[in-house]
Parts: C-alpha cells; sequence; structure tokens
C-alpha cells in the first residue's frame, strides 16, 4: 500500500508540473532558451495549437467558440448533436496575447477541417490577430454523405471565411507542391458568385497522400532547455519540469510514469481522470441513433457556400515559420467528388521540423480509408505527437503509433477516452503522455513543446 501511495504522490507531481514538454534533449535552464514552441492549449475536447519561432506566431486549429446557429437561416439548420455553447475563444484569444501574439507577427491560421471543435472559434481568432494567410480544406455539405455529420460544419465553415476576407488574409483551401508559397488572392468579392456545381478554384488533382520533397527540418544538436527548475514558471499557466527527474528518485519517477501512463486503477489521482475527466465533443453517432433522428438536409444550401460566394486560392503545402519548416500533409480532392461519411475522413494535419526534431499535429485525421497507414510510411519516427480525434478509437491505430515511435504524445481529452490497446502501445515504447484534462486540472493552460539550438 505504502508503495501505491508513494506512485500515485509522484504521478500527482508530474502531473501537476507538466506544462512545459522537451522538443529534444534537455540543457539546464540557466544554458538555453528557446524562441521555437509548439503550445498545446489544453481545453475540454478542443484542438487549439499555436507555433511560435523567433518571435513569428502560426496556429492550427483554435477550438469551440460559443456560437452556433439557432436555425433561422436555412442555410444553417439547427441539427441534432450540434455544440451549444462550451466555447473557449476568450481563453483562446487571452493566452494567446499572453504569449506575445498580435496583428503584426501573425503569419498564418490552419484549419484542419470543419468541425466546430476545432474552428468554431477561428471567426474570432482570425479578426483579432489578422493572420496574412487562412489555410481550410474547401468544404461543402455535399462533400458529406452521411447525414447526421452535418452539424454546423458549414455554419462554422462560413464564417471563418468571412473573417479572412474582412481582414484581407489569402483564403487557401487547395493545396500543390507546385503552387507558390503566397499565392495572391483572385480577384473576388462577397458580392461575387461561386458556381454551384462542378470543381472550384480550390481543386487541386491530387494522390491524396499529402506527402511533398519540400522544406524538411534543419539540421542542428537539436539540445533544448532543460525545465528541472520547477520555479521556471513561464507565461499563462506554463510551468516547467525535466521529464526524467519528476520525482526525486529517478526510478521512482519512471514507475509513476507508467502509473500516469495506464491510469492506476487503485485510487491515484491520474485513474480518477477517467470517472471525472471532460469528454470531448463530436463523438461518433452510430447507425443506430442516426435511424432514430428526424434530419432533413438542405440541398439548395449545400450548392453555394455562402452568400455571395468566397472565392479560394491554392497554395504550396510547404513554407516556413522562423527555425520552423511547415508542411501540411493528408490533403486531396477526391472527397469532393466521392462523398465522405465525416469531415474527419479529409482532415490535415501538419508537420512541424527543426535542428532535425519532428512534431505531428494530426487533427482528427484517422484510418477510415487507410490515412494513418499512408502516413505511416511518409513520416516515420516523430518526437512530438498530437494525437488524431482527441484519442477516439477511431485514430492512432496501433500499428501507426508503432511505426511513429513518438517520444512524447498529447490528446485533447482525457484519459477515458484512449483506448488501452493504445495506452499499452505507448507504455511499451516508453512514451510520455499528456492529456489536456489533466494538465488542465494541474492548473496548465497549455503544454508547451520548446527547441532551442545547443548554446
Amino acid at each position: 500500500m505504502a508503495s501505491r501511495v508513494a506512485l500515485a504522490k509522484a504521478a500527482l507531481l508530474f502531473a501537476t508540473l507538466c506544462a512545459a514538454l522537451l522538443f529534444a534533449a534537455p540543457v539546464y535552464a540557466e544554458e538555453a532558451s528557446s524562441d521555437d514552441k509548439i503550445h498545446i492549449m489544453t481545453l475540454e475536447g478542443s484542438d487549439a495549437i499555436i507555433i511560435e519561432s523567433n518571435g513569428v506566431f502560426g496556429m492550427v486549429d483554435s477550438g469551440e467558440d460559443d456560437d452556433y446557429p439557432d436555425g433561422s437561416d436555412p442555410r444553417y439548420p439547427l441539427r441534432p448533436g450540434i455544440t451549444q455553447g462550451h466555447g473557449h475563444q476568450d481563453e483562446v484569444v487571452a493566452y494567446m496575447r499572453s504569449i506575445g501574439v498580435t496583428e503584426d507577427n501573425f503569419d498564418f491560421y490552419i484549419g484542419t477541417h470543419p468541425h466546430s471543435d476545432h474552428i468554431g472559434s477561428a471567426d474570432e481568432v482570425i479578426r483579432a490577430f489578422h493572420p496574412k494567410r487562412v489555410y481550410v480544406p474547401e468544404y461543402k455539405d455535399k462533400y458529406i454523405s452521411y447525414d447526421p455529420a452535418l452539424w454546423d460544419n458549414r455554419y462554422v465553415y462560413d464564417r471563418m471565411i468571412e473573417a479572412a476576407y474582412e481582414v484581407g488574409a489569402t483564403v487557401i483551401w487547395g493545396l500543390d507542391s507546385s503552387a507558390p508559397v503566397f499565392p495572391e488572392m483572385p480577384d473576388a468579392e462577397l458580392g461575387g458568385n461561386l458556381e454551384p456545381e462542378g470543381d472550384g478554384p480550390g481543386n487541386v488533382e491530387d494522390d491524396g497522400s499529402g506527402s511533398s520533397d519540400g522544406l524538411g527540418g534543419s539540421n542542428g544538436s537539436g539540445e533544448v532547455d532543460d525545465p528541472s527548475d520547477s520555479d521556471n514558471v513561464g507565461q499563462a499557466g506554463q510551468d516547467s519540469v525535466d521529464l526524467n527527474s519528476f520525482a526525486e528518485d529517478e526510478a521512482d519517477g519512471e514507475r509513476a510514469a507508467e502509473a500516469y501512463v495506464l491510469g492506476d486503477p487503485n485510487g491515484s489521482w491520474a485513474g480518477r481522470l477517467i470517472e471525472d475527466g471532460p469528454k470531448p465533443q463530436h463523438d461518433p453517432v452510430t447507425l443506430d441513433e442516426a435511424a432514430g433522428l428526424d434530419f432533413q438536409r438542405n440541398d439548395i444550401a449545400a450548392a453555394s457556400d455562402m452568400p455571395g460566394g468566397p472565392v479560394g486560392t491554392i497554395g504550396n503545402p510547404c513554407f516556413m515559420l522562423g527555425d520552423f519548416s511547415i508542411e501540411i500533409m493528408n490533403y486531396g480532392d477526391d472527397y469532393k467528388t466521392t462523398p465522405v461519411a465525416d469531415a474527419n475522413w479529409f482532415s490535415w494535419g501538419v508537420k512541424v521540423s527543426a535542428y532535425g526534431k519532428t512534431a505531428f499535429l494530426a487533427g482528427d485525421i484517422g484510418n477510415y480509408d487507410g490515412d494513418e497507414d499512408r502516413l505511416a510510411v511518409q513520416l516515420g519516427h516523430v518526437d512530438v505527437l498530437k494525437m488524431g480525434h482527441h484519442g477516439l478509437s477511431s485514430s492512432s491505430t496501433p500499428e501507426y503509433l508503432s511505426a511513429l515511435a513518438p517520444d512524447y504524445a498529447m490528446w485533447t481529452s482525457d484519459y477515458a477516452t484512449l483506448p488501452s490497446d493504445r495506452l499499452d502501445v505507448l507504455s511499451e515504447l516508453g512514451t510520455r503522455v499528456w492529456n489536456s484534462a489533466s494538465s488542465a486540472l494541474a492548473g496548465c493552460d497549455a503544454v508547451v513543446f520548446f527547441s532551442v539550438l545547443a548554446v
């Protein structure tokens, strides 16, 4: 019993000090500083990720907001399953301001796919910080074959596009490795028309792999700030901790990590999260559940994207942000000609590389039609993995996790979400893991991965 208590205490200490993670091998905090960071906010069932390098920022998704369609506009029905409230837009904007994001240094916003728990607050973020480029897969309701999965996709997508137009951002909804990084926006105004059928201007012939021989990570020593000093507290709830010494005794620390990863069933704080933690939004709807829903698709509304018809353009999936090379992966246009059951099927992922280290931010990518199988070959080992679809069973197959063999992994929900076979694989790999629910309960606004050159 005493050893179980010790492990529980160590696991609690580990979780409480979790807010900064290593993107490379540790050095002492006083010997290095980092200008290159990936901030994964600890929101309830939402993805909001800020990428920072040399004082310039980009964003991958921004989470849920409080707004939702009230049904008064026939283009935006109030459908079953639409999240009402539970928004995080104020938290996200406040956190971004706290780490120094302004209208002058916000380079891009990437919406991985049109679900409100990923881009619901995109319009608020875009209006607050004026990104130069906005990337999002082109969307129409007719691209979704399964009515219960329409939710408020078009509502949040249209508001994202409207906000981008208002601030003068270039909207990129098609990707091609031969396209320019900074494409000019086609001449278009909200008063123009978009052809309701056929291929739009953002359509790109692609094999769906999303891979490219574009920008790779630069080579460097990859050493990083050692956050072992728990007094080294950053902004907005960020904290620093040495992941190799989160207990006084290293062996005890390793055992505590195992208890934390698996969720101690004997009453530890980590284990209790299985019952108490918040649940992610947009849980899959089963066919049996959907059969009982009174659902009506608005085909007229689905034929056009928004009033006046927005126009997007084609951009290169590879570009730089300070020291980071960014590559949008898992893109393609097949969903526009062969409708899919859910927007998760065409979710983008984002590869972030620097100093020979790689992070992969998986959006809601799953393995519905072999996307993870393809990505496993393209990516190989990654140092940091933001797991797909909040850790739900539709994503992060054991084979995919084994192929990527991440040193660090995080999912944006709680322990109850991640299936036990995934936890088993991560434990066998020795992966250090975090989830947003436990990190938020520990007082962390964001989990921050960072990478610096050796000093």
